[in-house]
């Protein structure tokens, strides 16, 4: 419920990746997490499985998205996205920190003199 409001790139921890996710192509910022997902899961996939499987009911393939890798961010999917991990995934934890700057929870703080008035303002 949060996450459809704030949307993915605002709640999803990339250190904690949930087994199973809904994403609505329309929306640039699932595309972004799409995308971030999609290129960890090339580093974390086994060699027996893929780190990540579409579910059914999903409008899209995963096979397509990387067929369409280098243009995801630029063009609006009217699909969504249902997918899961498989089991086989083991976490390259490096990869992981790398790509937390682009959500949300990895940002750097805000710092707290952003909520200060100059003398001029009171």
């Amino acid at each position: 419920a949060v996450a459809s409001r704030l949307g993915h790139l605002n709640t999803l921890n990339p250190l904690r990746i949930p087994s199973r996710l809904t994403l609505d192509l329309r929306h640039r910022d699932n595309r972004v997490v799409a995308y971030h997902l999609l290129v960890l899961a090339t580093q974390e996939a086994s060699e027996k499985a893929n780190a990540w499987e579409e579910e059914p009911g999903s409008d899209v393939t995963i096979a397509s998205l990387y067929e369409r890798l280098g243009s995801m961010m630029r063009m609006s999917f009217p699909a969504t996205l249902r997918m899961q991990q498989t089991g086989d995934v083991v976490p390259k934890w490096k990869a992981r920190i790398a790509v937390l700057k682009s959500f949300l929870l990895g940002a750097p703080p805000i710092p707290t003199r952003v909520f200060e008035f100059d003398d001029d303002l009171k």
